[in-house]
């Protein structure tokens, strides 16, 4: 997530919205959802009292550091 790939998760969930959930859309849904399981199992860390975040990765590792531009990320799993 951030600079280089936000809008495209975004605007997966975006298309499936705005086109009324219909089955022409449906497989952006599906496409978001699939990515979303892979973030989730990827990038997410959490903390002994519960705090949960989205952490940046690079290369095989993950830095305690969530780049602004992914602050969306939080409203856009709780649209999905």
């Amino acid at each position: 997530f951030g600079a280089m790939g936000d809008s495209f998760y975004e605007y997966l969930l975006k298309v499936w919205v705005f086109g009324s959930k219909t089955l022409e859309v449906k497989h952006y849904r599906e496409m978001w959802e699939k990515s979303m399981n892979g973030l989730l199992s990827l990038v997410k860390k959490s903390t002994p009292s519960s705090f949960t975040y989205i952490c940046e990765k690079n290369g095989n590792s993950l830095s305690d550091k969530m780049d602004e531009l992914a602050c969306f990320a939080p409203g856009m799993l709780a649209l999905g």
